[in-house]
């Protein structure tokens, strides 16, 4: 649930696989001030920062196995999100 002093959006999860939890909050909120200092709105932010956690859920460990770019953007896409829009080329 993301909110602001006028609006609010609950957005879905995608169901996938998940193999660790460690750092998936961190990736979400990584997503969420990465598409706030862009000044995306809070559907585009609740679809990026679930995305990241998703990419991070399906691997092993933190550090070096936090998810890349291109991870989120396979998550966004294989759920039919405009990842164009949503993250850098």
């Amino acid at each position: 649930m993301l909110l602001t002093e006028n609006e609010e959006h609950i957005a879905p999860g995608f169901p996938v696989q998940v193999h660790d939890k460690t750092g998936a909050g961190d990736s979400l909120d990584e997503a969420v001030i990465f598409g706030y200092l862009r000044g995306m709105s809070l559907q585009e932010l609740g679809s990026l920062a679930n995305a990241a956690g998703v990419a991070k859920v399906r691997k092993l460990g933190t550090g070096h196995n936090m998810p890349t770019v291109s991870e989120i953007r396979e998550i966004l896409e294989r759920f039919e999100f405009n990842a164009a829009t949503l993250l850098p080329a």
